[in-house]
């Protein structure tokens, strides 16, 4: 049994919506008929998948239907929401087949790019569920020692410094600039 699915206006209104439509069987390989241009596509090069996103990012400029053996021949149509020309329509068709393109190029990326995508994943979970463990108490206490040693050696300087008073100016900063002339 053919697969058939449509993208775009199922209740004749204009908001796009997934649904099932029917559609004739097309003896052509590619053909164009009033407002609407149909082609086959070889499921070996484009998955399902990829045909399907495409048509749902097509649905808002055209209605479009799906037909055919997904592991032999996929046949596609493309009917224009408003009435387009012959060259409109093969536009259309050569919009469709570059979107195409680059949904299975994207679906090529991911499927490279899996394995490291689950890993970075997985490693900010279990980032999550396994917080830092705290310092033991003992190495925190070493800690505030060294850094208590090192705040009276300053507080040491400091009143050496305030003893001694600023007499010292090897800089010659104490002066001010003008005292220099």
């Amino acid at each position: 049994m053919d697969k058939v699915l449509g993208f775009g206006p199922s209740d004749g209104g204009s908001s796009p919506s997934r649904g099932i439509i029917k559609m004739k069987k097309i003896k052509n390989k590619n053909f164009l008929k009033s407002n609407q241009i149909s082609f086959s596509l070889n499921p070996k090069i484009y998955p399902l998948e990829a045909i399907e996103k495409t048509a749902n990012m097509f649905s808002d400029r055209a209605f479009v239907l799906i037909n055919g053996q997904p592991k032999k021949e996929i046949m596609v149509c493309l009917e224009g929401k408003k009435k387009l020309k012959r060259k409109d329509l093969e536009n259309l068709k050569k919009n469709f087949l570059n979107e195409l393109l680059n949904s299975v190029l994207r679906r090529q990326i991911f499927k490279e790019k899996k394995k490291i995508l689950e890993s970075i994943i997985a490693g900010a979970i279990t980032a999550a569920l396994n917080p830092p463990q705290e310092k033991k108490e003992n190495e925190k206490d070493k800690e505030m020692d060294e850094i208590e040693k090192e705040i009276k050696e300053i507080q040491k300087e400091l009143e050496k410094e305030l003893k001694e008073g600023y007499k010292k100016d090897p800089l010659k900063i104490a002066k001010p600039y003008h005292n220099y002339k």
